[in-house]
């Protein structure tokens, strides 16, 4: 039987392929059967995530980032949800496990960040982070120790200093380092 390991469990093929076929046979079905049956369907067990991007905004101008690649071809230059319109969003779900922040832009660069961890507090949700690590110091991890922080995920693009350099514009490697020590330190005592 083949099979790999994701999240300190075993997860069969067979189990893969039973849910890509049911995948596929609800795909069939009319967009009204389809709201129907994800209407009534409970998954007691599967984790509530909502990933946002606050912001474009970015201190990094990667060539293979999608939004920050060229000034001439930019998605959404220099953007931001308006925070009352976020935790407007997030007042809709009950049971939100966690918020993730960072899928378009630097996190760290949205300056309503601090509200609406402080909104969501009594959701007790946790919360994670995509970023490229550069603004990320002492100051900054000691304030989001207040919160129930999930996980961090910082971009690593490249191994020595002018290829960092080069991937992302502006980056530093030494920052990265720095930045993934200070995460770590931080957040495993």
């Amino acid at each position: 039987m083949s099979q790999f390991e994701s999240n300190n469990s075993l997860i069969d093929i067979n189990t893969i392929t039973t849910a890509w076929q049911a995948f596929s046979n609800m795909m069939k079905l009319s967009k009204t059967q389809q709201q129907v049956l994800l209407e009534t369907a409970h998954i007691s067990s599967a984790p509530k995530v909502l990933e946002i991007g606050l912001t474009t905004k970015c201190n990094y101008n990667c060539p293979y980032c999608f939004n920050h690649a060229d000034n001439t071809y930019n998605y959404l230059p220099n953007k931001e949800l308006a925070p009352d319109k976020i935790l407007k969003l997030l007042d809709d779900y009950n049971t939100l496990n966690t918020v993730a922040f960072g899928t378009s832009g630097e996190p760290f660069l949205y300056k309503h960040l601090f509200t609406i961890l402080d909104g969501l507090k009594d959701k007790k949700a946790k919360f994670a982070f995509s970023t490229n690590g550069g603004l990320i110091d002492e100051t900054l991890v000691n304030k989001l120790q207040q919160y129930d922080i999930e996980g961090f995920t910082i971009s690593c693009d490249a191994s020595d200093d002018d290829t960092y350099r080069r991937f992302t514009n502006y980056g530093n490697l030494n920052q990265f380092k720095k930045s993934d020590k200070i995460v770590i330190t931080c957040f495993s005592r």
